[in-house]
């Protein structure tokens, strides 16, 4: 059996959310197939627009206004995760309170704080495993939204 891929040591790179590049750095230790670290989020301050699409009993569509977000996230994270082969899975535990202002939609403004907040990331080892690239999720629990997705990539330091 092969030993798995060491990515110990410090990774910068980006995730992509709502068009936008927004830059992470990481440092890591694996002890075998699993790794912890500590991961950094250069933007703390987001924002965004999300468009809500409703159709009514009848299956018709209805138009509401879209839904604007500005959220401030904590700048620190705990990351956890594993190495298979090329692949790289790790989740993000933010360490502190996320802070969300949601106006718009027709349904007025409502502030909201996530103190749990967790991201899943999911990507392959490529480039002599110097990089990874893949996707990250955060799966809503909101039934009037779809789970958010977009792309990462990190890069040894």
């Amino acid at each position: 059996m092969n030993d798995p891929i060491d990515i110990t040591g410090a990774w910068r790179g980006f995730y992509e959310q709502d068009g936008g590049r927004h830059g992470i750095s990481m440092d890591v230790v694996q002890c075998g197939v699993s790794f912890v670290g500590r991961m950094r989020d250069e933007d703390t301050l987001l924002s965004g627009t999300t468009e809500i699409n409703r159709v009514d009993e009848d299956g018709a569509e209805i138009e509401l206004p879209p839904i604007e977000t500005m959220g401030v996230l904590p700048e620190f994270s705990i990351v956890e995760g594993t190495v298979t082969g090329e692949q790289v899975g790790f989740d993000k535990f933010y360490q502190g309170k996320h802070e969300v202002t949601v106006w718009g939609g027709g349904y007025g403004e409502a502030h909201h704080e996530i103190s749990e907040h967790r991201v899943r990331y999911d990507g392959r080892l490529d480039d002599g495993a110097r990089r990874i690239r893949g996707e990250w999720r955060i799966v809503s629990q909101a039934e009037d939204f779809e789970d958010e997705v977009g792309g990462f990539e990190l890069a040894r330091k």
